[in-house]
């Protein structure tokens, strides 16, 4: 089943598989929650570097067999 495509702002997690597209949304929703209850956006800063750098390193072959050899 696929997810919902991101909007442009989100381009980038249309490079991660389905089941890290929604592992994505499930920490985005958690770090929307975190930040509310702190009235701090810290958390959803830190998430949106985290996966945006997964997703680009996954989009890179090479990188990414490196990665998954580990």
């Amino acid at each position: 089943m696929n997810v919902t495509p991101p909007p442009p702002l989100f381009a980038w997690v249309s490079l991660l598989d389905d089941p890290d597209q929604r592992a994505f949304y499930d920490d985005l929703t958690e770090a929307v929650a975190a930040a509310r209850a702190a009235l701090d956006a810290t958390e959803i800063e830190r998430c949106l570097r985290q996966w945006r750098l997964t997703a680009e390193s996954m989009s890179n072959a090479g990188l990414r067999d490196q990665l998954l050899e580990s």
